[in-house]
């Protein structure tokens, strides 16, 4: 009873039609998140084998994005690397443009999420590299860099849209990095007149912490954080995790945190061998604790610096720091713990290696760092942090599986960061050898393996 629709009306012209933009040509996002939601689907039948990663790159330099001539230029000159980037052979892949100036990759991998990750950072180093993006054969060659960011099906999200939001987070993440001009909204804040116009007499510089630095070393305004390292079976201690802070404040920076003492230092490489320099004083002081209270022989480990492992470290490379200060017996006990491995740092992590120092990473700093760099040496440890060891949903094996199985070597030990008790069983089948327990953090070693249920509480509830 219904006449025919006309053919330019049909299902299939109109869904082919709402792929495509209608003036570039390129495919649009709604395509993008049909492809992603199809391939997501089918790699969800077999995640220990495929994997899916989505990549977002944000043109930064991009003076024509207004609208001018070079604009169908510059996107087309990116789309087309990105098409044809060699890291994508023999994969999946479906790349689209979103208005204005972003490009969205979706690739599949196999099971270790860190390979397709990287193989989007080669392209993003590709478009910023010396070519800057130009592919041989065009016409027109305009300036474009791009930030970067991404998301992955099998850990950050399990539907399309939260990894969209994963990977514009990122991105935004990226885009403050590459842009030191970048300023926050600042609306959102409720900031008296005084504020924006009263200023401190004398800020705080690198050069201020560096000579106040070096007039405390020595006395007792460092303070020290243990923690026992012990083994899921059995519970006996394997290891004790040193952390020194500084009491000292400087405006909303409370040195006394380890954490924010190492991030600190971290900023300059002056800094960071002072800092270093402030640690190795401690493990001394911690190893005699250690040996006399029976635990003679047990490796300390501590969180160094990360700076001063990077080819431009020079004179203060931590290797230059570390072995004319411990002999051979203290440097079997030490364990290096680095929260990042910078681009080149395998020559200065080698050369850490062979005189009988222990490096262990986090896995944030492990999923993150170039193959070439953790070629040639072992890795002690892999530390996993407490929100892949108790997040909401337990334990999160694919992650542990994942980093573990391109990053661990046959001796490398797994340890988990938590803050209660565990499921042991589950630690077990997912090779965790030891925890630790950061509710039990004590200033002393006797402290950190007697700790004392009250303390464990206080804890606990100042924290949580």
């Amino acid at each position: 009873v219904t006449p025919s629709l006309p053919q330019a009306t049909a299902r299939g012209p109109l869904s082919f039609e709402a792929m495509f933009d209608e003036s570039s040509g390129w495919p649009t996002m709604g395509a993008f998140l049909e492809a992603a939601n199809r391939m997501a689907e089918r790699f969800d039948r077999e995640p220990s084998r495929a994997s899916l990663v989505l990549g977002v790159y944000s043109i930064d330099e991009f003076p024509s994005l207004s609208g001018s001539r070079y604009e169908h230029a510059a996107i087309g000159q990116l789309m087309r690397a990105a098409v044809a980037h060699r890291a994508f052979a023999g994969r999946q892949a479906f790349v689209a443009y979103d208005p204005p100036g972003k490009v969205w990759v979706a690739l599949s991998g196999g099971p270790v999420v860190r390979n397709s990750v990287q193989s989007l950072r080669d392209l993003q180093q590709a478009l910023n590299g010396p070519d800057r993006g130009s592919l041989s054969g065009m016409d027109v060659d305009v300036l474009v860099t791009c930030s970067f960011g991404y998301a992955a099906h099998q850990v950050d999200a399990l539907t399309t849209d939260g990894l969209v939001k994963t990977a514009l987070d990122r991105l935004a993440t990226d885009q403050a990095a590459r842009n030191p001009f970048a300023m926050p909204d600042l609306s959102a804040f409720d900031l008296l007149q005084s504020q924006t116009i009263e200023a401190d007499p004398i800020p705080v510089t690198v050069e201020n912490l560096l000579e106040l630095l070096a007039q405390d070393r020595g006395s007792e305004r460092f303070v020290t954080e243990l923690a026992a390292v012990r083994a899921t079976q059995g519970s006996s201690v394997e290891a004790l995790m040193l952390g020194v802070g500084w009491a000292r404040e400087f405006r909303h920076l409370d040195m006394r945190a380890p954490e924010t003492f190492l991030r600190t230092a971290n900023r300059q490489p002056r800094l960071a061998a002072l800092a270093a320099q402030v640690g190795l004083d401690a493990l001394s002081e911690t190893m005699a604790a250690a040996d006399a209270a029976s635990l003679t022989g047990a490796p300390v480990i501590l969180r160094m610096p990360s700076i001063l492992v990077h080819p431009e470290a020079g004179d203060l490379a931590l290797p230059n720091l570390m072995v004319p200060f411990l002999d051979l017996r203290t440097s079997t006990r030490t364990v290096i713990l680095l929260e990042e491995i910078p681009p080149g740092a395998g020559q200065a992590i080698l050369m850490l290696v062979d005189r009988g120092l222990h490096v262990a990473v986090t896995a944030a700093a492990a999923a993150a760092a170039d193959d070439q760099d953790l070629a040639g040496w072992p890795r002690w440890a892999i530390v996993f942090p407490r929100h892949v060891m108790q997040s909401d949903h337990g334990i999160d094996a694919l992650t542990i599986q994942q980093t573990s199985s391109a990053c661990a070597g046959q001796l490398t030990k797994l340890i988990g960061l938590v803050d209660g008790p565990t499921d042991r069983d589950a630690l077990l089948r997912n090779d965790i050898a030891a925890t630790i327990d950061l509710s039990t953090i004590a200033p002393s070693v006797d402290e950190a393996l007697h700790p004392r249920v009250d303390q464990q509480r206080q804890r606990l509830h100042l924290t949580g």
